[in-house]
């Protein structure tokens, strides 16, 4: 964005940004692959069994490490190809400038070629074959996604309900791939009709796109999550489902009021409502922190009590939790164990909820159009990015303590026991090759497996 233009009178700012909504839809993939690489590495450090929690097949390979690889393949396919756009385009590389008066200056129909490789390459490394990460764990995931659509025609399992949260996070990149889809498929060089849909909505999309496709898209994972609340209180009858209903209820009416033509004071109020109610539902619900623990000390620190265990078959002591890595399930599941307590340190407990609070604040943006924020257009792309990034970042930590909870508590009741196996430690899934009989010869695929 600060890259100086080689020749300014040229240079057409808003043909420049049209095609941003591309590589943030690309950007957000990575970053939930970082996010899940992140939750895997926190849990298995924390000795938190995200796999049965989760219902995850337990010969699943696929280890945090292999998910920092992923992501590290597609973010240096990203930063290759957006940097090669933004060079191109500021610095003229392959200048290949139009006279004709319904085209812009610097307008040239070979800079959609960078967009449209980024998607390719993306795509190709997302669904390449794996030795590790195998077909059948993709649709696993996939199907999880349906599960969540089709709600409440099915039982809701803890790692629907996940899923569902996740794609919650995800309202404001759903919300760009109709922009990204009207980029691509609008005329290039672009008109500048399609500038001043861009100058006007965000996007090269017609004006009736964001009346109704964009609320329709940034209001379906609230509405999804809505429908397994209601399922979960047919089921259980507990009206905390109900709450939790609620919740996402005013999620929805955030969506509905952003839209344009309502008074500003009216998005405000709902949105301060529905900000509220979400962030007290984190703490207190999702992660079991209420007044005793958070003000009267009541977090039992697991961190404190297991130091001094003695392995049962080797005579080791563990000095802390992370000097248990490698130990097997028999050792730790024959050390003494209180009552549940928790995976991580009281201060971090007090750093997630500030942090929660302060993000859920930027969480309500991505509900409404940035439109209705800034008529700048630089400062509309700005503000996208930087919401995308927050949210994702928050869910991720959110997921981890939403998982951790779970595991000690049993807090949505969808075990019949308390109790929770210790997850043997896994290498195989490392980047490492352990095998030389499966090998590939791309380079992507050897990083892979």
């Amino acid at each position: 964005m600060a890259l100086p233009a080689k020749d300014p009178a040229t240079f057409s700012r808003n043909y420049f940004l049209c095609s941003f909504p591309v590589f943030r839809v690309c950007l957000s993939v990575v970053l939930v692959i970082i996010g899940m690489a992140t939750v895997a590495r926190v849990c298995e450090d924390n000795f938190v069994n995200h796999f049965f929690i989760l219902t995850i097949d337990p010969r699943c390979r696929v280890s945090p490490n292999f998910l920092f690889t992923w992501a590290m393949l597609l973010s240096s396919a990203w930063i290759l190809i957006f940097g090669m756009y933004v060079v191109d385009y500021k610095w003229m590389v392959i200048p290949l400038v139009w006279s004709s008066s319904t085209m812009l200056e610097r307008a040239s129909w070979h800079y959609v070629l960078y967009p449209v490789v980024l998607v390719g390459v993306s795509f190709l490394l997302l669904v390449q074959p794996s030795s590790i990460c195998r077909f059948r764990y993709k649709a696993q995931l996939l199907r999880g996604i349906g599960r969540t659509c089709i709600a409440p025609l099915c039982a809701v399992s803890f790692c629907d309900n996940m899923i569902g949260d996740v794609l919650t996070s995800l309202a404001k990149p759903l919300r760009d791939v109709p922009a990204a889809v009207c980029y691509l498929s609008s005329h290039h060089p672009q008109l500048q009709s399609s500038m001043n849909l861009f100058i006007k909505n965000g996007s090269t999309c017609p004006s009736w796109e964001a009346c109704y496709i964009q609320p329709l898209i940034g209001g379906a994972p609230f509405w999804f999550r809505l429908l397994q609340c209601a399922r979960r209180y047919h089921d259980t009858r507990q009206r905390r489902h109900l709450l939790n209903l609620g919740k996402y209820a005013a999620s929805l009416l955030v969506v509905f009021v952003s839209r344009p033509g309502h008074q500003k004071w009216v998005v405000i109020l709902v949105s301060a409502v529905a900000t509220v109610y979400a962030a007290i539902w984190d703490v207190s619900m999702d992660w079991g922190l209420g007044f005793r623990e958070i003000f009267c000390g009541g977090l039992n620190d697991c961190q404190d009590d297991v130091r001094g265990l003695r392995s049962p078959q080797t005579g080791e002591t563990f000095d802390s939790p992370r000097s248990w890595r490698g130990s097997t399930a028999v050792d730790l599941a024959a050390a003494p164990r209180g009552p549940p307590q928790r995976h991580f340190s009281q201060n971090l407990y007090y750093v997630a909820i500030m942090m929660d609070i302060l993000l859920r604040l930027t969480w309500v943006l991505t509900l409404m159009p940035v439109s209705l924020l800034t008529e700048d257009i630089v400062i509309r792309e700005i503000l996208h990015c930087f919401m995308t990034v927050a949210e994702i970042f928050r869910r991720t930590f959110w997921a981890i303590l939403r998982i951790e909870y779970e595991q000690v508590a049993n807090a949505s009741g969808y075990r019949a026991l308390l109790w929770v196996p210790m997850k043997v430690a896994q290498n195989a899934g490392d980047t490492e090759v352990r095998s030389t009989t499966t090998r590939r010869s791309t380079f992507a695929q050897r990083l892979l497996n």
